[in-house]
């Protein structure tokens, strides 16, 4: 099975700015199957509408890895993946039980978990409205490395 980053290479050929697209749209379409996951009373349509919401998550790792990649400079990148792996982890898994527990005990987990999936959806909104950045740093990256090479 392709990954996710297959999906963002086949856009790119369409539109340079094809990782943000992919991903932006895959976290923006996974409210979608949130609120159907959340709002559904039976086990037969929460599970199924979950499983395509967290596939729609795990969608956006690839395409977002790749932008960074390919616009930093060599010196940064490692240095860019560990700041966002930790904050994926810390503002994630790690902070997420606490918060989304806490908020769970005053008013339930509905309403948190939604709030949760609209976060991720407005991520994915920012992502979309941001690819004429990545556009820009794609090219600017490009004549970066032209420069050098000519040197």
């Amino acid at each position: 099975m392709p990954d996710s980053r297959w999906i963002a290479s086949a856009v790119a050929r369409r539109r340079p700015g094809a990782d943000f697209t992919v991903s932006g749209w895959s976290l923006a379409a996974s409210i979608l199957f949130t609120l159907v996951a959340v709002l559904a009373p039976q086990p037969a349509v929460f599970w199924p509408a979950m499983f395509v919401t967290l596939l729609l998550l795990f969608v956006n790792v690839g395409p977002l890895t790749a932008a960074m990649a390919n616009v930093l400079p060599s010196e940064l990148r490692g240095r860019g993946f560990a700041v966002t792996t930790m904050l994926m982890h810390l503002l994630g898994d790690a902070a997420s039980p606490l918060l989304i527990g806490a908020a769970s005990d005053r008013i339930g987990l509905r309403i948190p978990v939604l709030v949760t999936g609209c976060l991720l959806a407005a991520a994915g909104v920012v992502l979309l409205c941001g690819r004429a950045t990545l556009e820009a740093d794609l090219v600017a990256m490009r004549a970066s490395a032209s420069s050098a090479e000519e040197a």
